[in-house]
């Protein structure tokens, strides 16, 4: 957990040297009290927000993290739109290098508003993805690839990584009820940003697409605008779901969790997100990590090897990846806070 604590106090000291406000809501798990979400925020006068979110697939914080530090530590001083920074969804995964939180709930397939994920062609992987013995871990590889044959590359995509209700135990388990991190954030963003009528976010991600790419989501079906609107912004096209490239739709989005929390405002969301390797070795890292994880108490840090392959998976040491990264997560940032603070100067 020290990697946790330690990018957690650097995103605190860089919000308070910012003039940020700090506001901290713990997240316990058994033996595992020193969790938090931390938020900071400056408020204005203003009736836009804008949110930079990091940390949602906990060990994903870490980019997050950093991204976060550096925007704050050269923050414009102009005070037209309302900031907020949320640094680690789920402290949790991130403490304990883990994509999912401690119910092994991956948060982003989370808000379902009571619907149930219906996800059949998920239980051809099922073996593959959750595997009970080390026996069924070595055969699983075997009826995984029989899987992915017989289904196709785009079935097999969205299969794998829509989410799924049937499995509590299989990765990109939606959860059976409301997690006490997306309740925490709903609350926050109702107890300080009530009065705004349009929000912009920016959730950060790693982990898919081709490595040092960027590809930047939004929500086309809930927000029509989006697509034109961000692409206008970024200067770059949006990209759009594209099951054979591996670009999938997913169930329960975070975005719907914020629009119902601020039901009054106009959302505008971007989901960035980073590529560090190919597809099969992410998912050998999570199947790997997820096999482990239901083997040992829940806070016993990951062996050696998970958190090695769990963090090549989504935070490369790599310098010409994390500059990448931090180029172009600050940009992204600045360049919606441009366009917020260039709506108040034409009013």
């Amino acid at each position: 957990m020290e990697a946790y604590h330690e990018a957690r106090e650097k995103f605190v000291a860089a919000a308070e040297a910012a003039g940020l406000r700090h506001m901290r809501h713990r997240v316990p798990y058994e033996d595992t009290p020193e969790l938090f979400i931390d938020f900071a925020l400056r408020k204005s006068a203003s009736k836009r927000l804008l949110v930079h979110i990091g940390g949602v697939h906990g060990i994903e914080g870490y980019a997050g993290s950093l991204v976060q530090q550096k925007i704050l530590a050269a923050l414009p001083t102009a005070e037209h739109t309302s900031l907020l920074f949320v640094h680690a969804l789920n402290p949790y995964g991130m403490a304990f290098h883990r994509r999912a939180n401690g119910n092994n709930v991956d948060l982003n397939r989370n808000f379902s508003a009571g619907k149930i994920c219906h996800n059949a062609d998920y239980s051809a992987f099922a073996t593959y993805l959750n595997p009970q013995s080390r026996w069924e871990f070595l055969r699983g590889g075997i009826e995984g690839a029989l899987a992915f044959l017989r289904l196709g590359k785009a079935k097999s995509t969205m299969a794998i990584a829509m989410g799924q209700s049937d499995f509590p135990r299989g990765l990109f388990f939606t959860g059976r009820e409301l997690q006490r991190e997306i309740l925490l954030f709903q609350n926050f963003l109702r107890a300080h940003f009530s009065e705004v009528e349009e929000v912009f976010a920016i959730d950060l991600h790693t982990g898919l697409g081709p490595h040092c790419g960027e590809l930047l989501f939004v929500d086309p079906d809930l927000d029509p605008e989006a697509a034109p609107l961000f692409e206008k912004i970024y200067a770059r096209p949006i990209t759009r779901p594209d099951h054979k490239a591996g670009i999938y739709e997913i169930f329960g989005r975070l975005s719907n969790a914020i629009r119902a929390a601020l039901p009054q405002a106009h959302l505008h969301y971007t989901i960035q997100e980073f590529g560090t390797s190919e597809s099969k070795k992410v998912l050998a890292a999570l199947r790997l990590e997820n096999f482990e994880w239901h083997r040992r108490r829940p806070y016993e840090p990951p062996s050696a090897k998970v958190k090695e392959q769990m963090l090549a998976a989504f935070f490369p040491e790599e310098k010409a990846w994390r500059e990448n990264l931090l180029a172009l997560g600050e940009t992204r940032w600045r360049q919606c806070w441009s366009h917020l603070e260039s709506l108040h100067q034409s009013q």
